[in-house]
């Protein structure tokens, strides 16, 4: 642990950092005791994992950040709302009075579905920081863990093989089980890696946890309230609908401004393209 002072405007503040192999965890507060880990992703096709974790973090800045040499970042960042990096933390308190790590990957290196052989390219990137992240977390007595995700991927595959799931349908697969279902199911990497080694270095429960999907579209409110009906009994809290529905409502708004800020961008690109006659300077990355 590498604490840091600073003097600001409103008094001296403690930065703190966790450092391990490949990963640097940096947090306000001293890192709590933990009783289980909840995993899911920002940016999986349909945000179902997304809507029923944010049914529980709510709009909140993280408790902690995860950052790495080896996840990339965006270079640029743009006032006043400024981004922010790295995978993020969120420590929740369960009916028991247990705390639980909501860990939220807001990137992962791209990987090519087709040819498979293509993604072992991004091993070397992932493999250090899961297990240096997966490690740190039971560290601080972490004994189970949970991967959110939905069949958005079965899309993409042979559906008599990788059948499309219903959006109110949940399929679970927990490492080292023997009661795990004959169901045929294609997980993204970090959706198996993480219970993978979790499980590899000890965990008492490993598990993934998948909704069915609606591929049609890129809001599934129905696989975000499976999910989230599934948080909700692990976490003992009670979720009401009006609530989700509005997380669903910003998120339609959210989605409809980005995808208008997108076309924005396309059509200025090419104006500029097209009113320049050479290649634009090069300078400005010395």
């Amino acid at each position: 642990l590498i604490q840091q002072q600073l003097n600001t405007d409103d008094g001296l503040v403690i930065i703190m950092r966790t450092k391990y192999d490949t990963i640097d965890i940096y947090h306000d507060e001293p890192l709590p005791k933990l009783g289980g880990v909840v995993v899911f992703t920002e940016n999986e096709y349909g945000m179902a994992s997304l809507l029923a974790g944010t049914t529980i973090i709510g709009d909140r800045e993280p408790d902690a950040i995860v950052m790495s040499h080896l996840l990339s970042e965006l270079a640029f960042n743009a006032a006043p709302k400024m981004a922010r990096v790295g995978w993020e933390i969120y420590f929740e308190k369960n009916h028991a009075g247990d705390t639980i790590a909501f860990v939220m990957l807001t990137n992962w290196p791209n990987v090519q579905l087709f040819p498979p052989e293509s993604s072992k390219a991004t091993w070397i990137y992932t493999y250090p920081t899961v297990r240096d992240l997966v490690i740190s977390l039971q560290e601080l007595g972490a004994e189970e863990l949970r991967f959110l995700s939905s069949t958005t991927i079965h899309e993409a595959l042979d559906n008599d093989t990788y059948a499309l799931l219903s959006p109110k349908t949940i399929k679970n697969y927990v490492y080292g089980s023997e009661s795990n279902e004959d169901d045929n199911l294609f997980f993204s990497p970090p959706t198996w890696l993480f219970p993978y080694l979790a499980h590899k270095i000890g965990y008492s429960r490993s598990e993934i946890i998948m909704s069915g999907c609606d591929d049609d579209k890129k809001v599934d409110d129905v696989a975000g309230w499976t999910l989230a009906g599934y948080l909700s009994d692990y976490m003992g809290n009670k979720l009401l609908k009006r609530d989700y529905n509005k997380i669903v409502k910003d998120f339609n708004k959210l989605m409809q401004k980005h995808e208008k800020m997108h076309d924005d961008m396309v059509e200025n690109m090419k104006a500029v393209s097209e009113a320049q006659s050479m290649a634009p300077s090069e300078h400005m990355w010395g």
